[in-house]
C-alpha cells in the first residue's frame, strides 16, 4: 500500500481577519472545518466553504480561491487544506489584517 501525501501550504494568520480569528478560536467556525494549531493557528480545509446562518467571510473565501489557483497551477497537489501559522510568512497575492 501506498502511502498519500500532500504538500500543505502554510501562511500567515495576518491573511485572516480578527472576527473570523476569534470565530475559528472559539468554536473553528461554521463554514469549514478546522483543527487548532497549538495556539499559533489552525488547519483550515477550504474546499467546501458553507454560508450556514453566517455568511463565509471575505478572507476565507479568498485562501481558498488562492488555493485552488496553485493546486491548478500545479504548485501543490490535490490538497484542499492551508495551515495557518502566526510566525509564517504572508503572501503578496492574499489581503492581510492588522489586529
Amino acid at each position: 500500500m501506498a502511502l498519500e501525501l500532500h504538500k500543505i501550504p502554510v501562511i500567515s494568520t495576518a491573511h485572516i481577519d480578527l472576527a473570523t480569528n476569534n470565530r475559528l478560536d472559539h468554536d473553528g467556525g461554521p463554514w469549514c472545518p478546522c483543527a487548532a494549531y497549538h495556539d499559533v493557528g489552525y488547519f483550515l480545509f477550504l474546499d467546501d466553504l458553507e454560508a450556514s446562518d453566517e455568511e463565509v467571510p471575505q478572507c476565507l473565501t479568498a485562501i481558498r480561491d488562492w488555493l485552488r489557483k496553485l493546486r491548478a497551477e500545479g504548485v501543490v497537489d490535490d490538497c484542499c487544506w492551508v495551515r495557518l501559522d502566526c510566525d509564517a510568512e504572508t503572501v503578496e497575492e492574499l489581503p492581510t489584517y492588522d489586529w
